[in-house]
């Protein structure tokens, strides 16, 4: 669902970083596991540079 998980750079508290806190710039990885309408299970993973 792209409209209420989408990621923007904010906090969602985290043990570091307060709820609705900025990231602080740096890489992140993330891993998106989805399952297609055939059944089909697609992973994907990577990383990103957030730069402020």
């Amino acid at each position: 669902d792209n409209n209420t998980r989408k990621f923007e750079g904010i906090s969602e508290g985290r043990v570091t970083v307060d709820k609705n806190a900025e990231l602080p710039s740096g890489t992140y990885f993330y891993i998106i596991q989805w399952t297609t309408s055939d059944g089909n299970t697609i992973n994907k993973n990577g990383y990103l540079y957030l730069t402020r």
